[in-house]
């Protein structure tokens, strides 16, 4: 039996959604694939201008539609936002018999425990991930069900988004007729789908550099043991250069970033001029060395990652994450990436390519690593359930209390006056013979 998905990851620097279909026999197979640039319609702060966003979604929507020939109604939404809190709740219950077997309905309650606490002002929770089990004396269980005992404790990580960033959002998918699911942290999500369980183990770190944001995950004895979000990215890499060569636009100092950007200087073999012609409209051009942009996009990668360091530094990590980093995000498509991470932290580095998590369709695309988060949601899709809050919509009726046309057809007038009669009855004593 197969399940179609929808997926969105709203980024900062663009919108990526696609339409998947999950085989236990096959695997997964895409079915549709859209990508836009937001066009300012998001920033790091959040939504900036809801009718381009509105514009956007409903464009992506309506591309997927063609594709596969299949209506969107509902759709699982990743984000990342720099404001996301995370902490985490412990929460034990009990079984009235020692040969008690422990059954799903059982780690929904316990979870259910785990997130009864207040939620801080502003924000929602979104994630409610378990870390561990104990069952009695059986300690870092990953998954009890079956077992037996008396008492069942848990450790959740629980990860909170600004709640008008959501309500904004939900707005923005309500208009285009779309309902979401879910809102899920898009990284954490792949960091689940591409790591694998002998490296979350081992112990390694997941950064996705993003335009605006900088994600980091650590991972050591099978557990999430840490989750920032930096407030830093490739847009900056961009604003350097424009900076450096003060006539160029945005987006030629992007162009230029993507065509001819290195990330560690010692890889450049052969320096060369490279001319740029700031105006299209104007024969004069600007003569830059090619050292000169690779330095350049080097020296604010390199305090990047020297963050992403500290963060692995206040996990207590640095001599632990034997299996390394794995970079994702759009910032990680940049050439010499790799030697320029080892070169900084020490560690061994690697670039994900979630080609591996597509088993037919269309596949090439997800070679690169920008397209990680979306195709582990994609992966992810029946897992979602448990890694996520359901988001419960006031207006739309769930498909099992949607009541049919033929149960629906009274006419308008004969409403108001049966709501007028029912009125009437509880407050007068009408006698009976004026009611016939």
């Amino acid at each position: 039996m197969s399940e179609i998905f929808t997926t969105f990851d709203i980024g900062t620097y663009g919108i990526r959604a696609a339409i998947g279909r999950l085989d236990q026999k096959h695997g997964l197979s895409v079915l549709a694939l859209a990508q836009e640039e937001v066009q300012n319609a998001i920033d790091q702060k959040g939504v900036a201008h809801i009718e381009r966003l509105v514009s956007l979604l409903q464009g992506v929507a309506e591309r997927l539609q063609r594709q596969s020939s299949i209506v969107i109604h509902q759709a699982w939404v990743g984000i990342t936002h720099a404001e996301m809190r995370t902490e985490t709740a412990n929460a034990i219950i009990t079984f009235p018999r020692a040969d008690h077997e422990v059954e799903w309905k059982d780690l929904i309650r316990l979870r259910e425990q785990a997130i009864c606490r207040p939620v801080p002002a502003g924000y929602r929770l979104i994630h409610a991930i378990p870390l561990w089990y104990r069952l009695d004396h059986r300690d870092q269980l990953s998954d009890p069900v079956g077992m037996s005992g008396i008492r069942l404790e848990g450790e959740y990580l629980l990860v909170y988004a600004p709640e008008p960033y959501l309500a904004t959002l939900h707005r923005c998918f309500e208009r285009v007729g779309i309902q979401v699911q879910g809102y899920l942290v898009a990284p954490l999500m792949a960091a689940q789908a591409l790591l694998t369980p002998e490296e979350k183990n081992t112990g390694v770190g997941y950064v996705d550099i993003g335009a605006h944001h900088t994600t980091v995950i650590l991972y050591q004895k099978g557990q999430i043991k840490r989750l920032a979000i930096l407030p830093l990215g490739g847009s900056l890499i961009t604003q350097d250069i424009r900076e450096m060569i003060r006539r160029i636009l945005p987006p030629q100092a992007e162009t230029l970033k993507k065509r001819l950007g290195l990330a560690f200087r010692p890889l450049l073999t052969q320096d060369q001029i490279i001319s740029i012609q700031p105006d299209p409209r104007r024969p004069d051009t600007l003569e830059v060395r090619h050292s000169l942009l690779v330095e350049v996009i080097q020296a604010r990668l390199q305090e990047i990652f020297e963050f992403v360091a500290h963060e692995i530094d206040k996990a207590g990590l640095l001599q632990d994450l034997h299996a390394g980093l794995y970079m994702a995000g759009g910032t990680a498509c940049l050439a010499g990436l790799r030697e320029l991470v080892e070169y900084t932290t020490g560690l061994s580095a690697h670039i994900v390519s979630p080609v591996q998590l597509i088993a037919s369709g269309i596949v090439e695309p997800f070679q690169q690593p920008d397209l990680a988060n979306l195709a582990a949601i994609l992966d992810q899709a029946p897992k979602l359930h448990e890694l996520t809050l359901h988001i419960p919509t006031d207006n739309s009726p769930s498909p099992s209390n949607t009541t049919s046309p033929a149960q629906n057809n009274k006419p308008k007038g004969r409403k108001i006056f049966e709501k007028m009669f029912s009125y009437m009855e509880r407050t007068f004593k009408l006698p009976s013979d004026l009611i016939d």
